[in-house]
């Protein structure tokens, strides 16, 4: 199997192939991956703050690497989606809403995510490539449907919120129809779904029937959910990308709640922490590309470093802890914010040759 006509959605973050750019493929194809190393410098570029926002962060990139964000437009905070052609569009706050968050992104530049009040209510949002706002309604006896990712055909994963704001299920949303994927637990158990790749296939969280407790799972139309487990020494595990290879990667707690765990699960590996560098006690995963390569932020408790993971090895990326990384697509393609100062939001990429 080849991997380069699967797209890689993201969470907090839009994953994804396309025809252009084309992520890397190595010889082996899927039995390559994750790599032991990516030959590709990546450099870091300053995006600044596109006019006219006073203060921007990327926090979505799609797979022909569209950047959509929030920032602050003459004062007022606000979304958008940035194109590779430099051309900037507002995503607009649909009534009575007055905050907007972009959390995944299709190559059409459809944009998927929430909208919300200061105090009160939120909502499902669909916004189109002209940043007109469509609300995702939200089915009987629940308050909303929150997007987290998408693929190119518009297979939309998120969590149905029911009323009472207490309960949640994971759940996708295609072309007006909500479908709810079930839990690995109890009836009264939550679950969210975070990612999906082009194939369809969708990956979550679920309680379980022990306490305190939280497993990967995936879920296809065809095969319904079927349970990953959790790494080693955690009770609490969320993934955040699977890329169309079928590889996994998130961040798990531990017991005490203390510490953040990066992770990786393959097929063949099952589960693999993914190692701290010296001095780091916590690793929050954001994303990974179509070589397996994971994305993510360590921290020593305070300062924050952005960091790439291969197959048993890691390295800072450029730019050290002035930038936090948000998102990255196929090709490797990552974003973030360049942040010295809390006024002082700059959009921030690191690019790949070929990307």
């Amino acid at each position: 199997m080849r991997c380069d006509g699967w797209v890689l959605p993201m969470l907090a973050l839009a994953l994804g192939c396309s025809s252009e750019p084309s992520p890397p493929v190595p010889a082996g194809g899927c039995a390559d991956r994750p790599v032991v190393s990516d030959a590709r410098a990546r450099v870091l570029v300053d995006g600044g703050t596109p006019a006219p926002m006073t203060y921007a962060q990327a926090l979505v990139i799609a797979p022909n690497g569209d950047i959509a964000g929030t920032g602050v437009f003459g004062g007022q905070n606000g979304a958008f989606r940035l194109t590779r052609a430099g051309q900037l569009i507002r995503l607009a706050t649909p009534a009575p809403y007055d905050l907007s968050d972009p959390a995944a992104m299709t190559s059409g530049g459809g944009v998927f995510g929430r909208a919300t009040q200061s105090i009160g209510p939120f909502t499902g949002v669909a916004w189109g490539p002209d940043g007109t706002p469509t609300p995702i309604p939200a089915p009987d006896q629940t308050l909303a449907f929150l997007p987290s990712g998408t693929n190119d055909s518009e297979l939309v994963p998120g969590t149905l919120i029911y009323a009472g704001g207490v309960h949640q299920r994971a759940a996708v949303w295609r072309q007006g129809v909500i479908t709810n994927l079930g839990t690995l637990g109890p009836d009264n158990s939550q679950s969210n779904a975070t990612a999906v790749n082009a194939a369809g296939v969708v990956v979550g969280a679920s309680e379980t029937s022990v306490a305190g407790t939280m497993d990967v799972f995936t879920w296809t139309a065809a095969v319904g959910i079927r349970r990953l487990g959790r790494p080693g020494g955690t009770n609490v595990a969320m993934p955040v990308a699977i890329n169309g290879c079928g590889l996994v990667s998130g961040t798990a707690m531990t017991p005490d709640g203390t510490a953040n765990r990066p992770w990786r699960w393959s097929e063949a590996a099952g589960f693999v922490h993914l190692p701290l560098p010296a001095g780091a006690t916590t690793g929050v995963v954001v994303g990974m590309d179509s070589l397996g390569v994971v994305y993510g932020n360590v921290s020593n408790g305070g300062q924050s470093t952005p960091y790439v993971w291969y197959r048993d090895r890691g390295e800072p990326l450029p730019g050290g802890s002035t930038l936090v990384v948000r998102a990255v697509n196929a090709c490797g393609t990552a974003v973030g914010t360049y942040q010295q100062t809390d006024n002082d939001g700059r959009i921030a990429t690191w690019t790949r040759p070929g990307c």
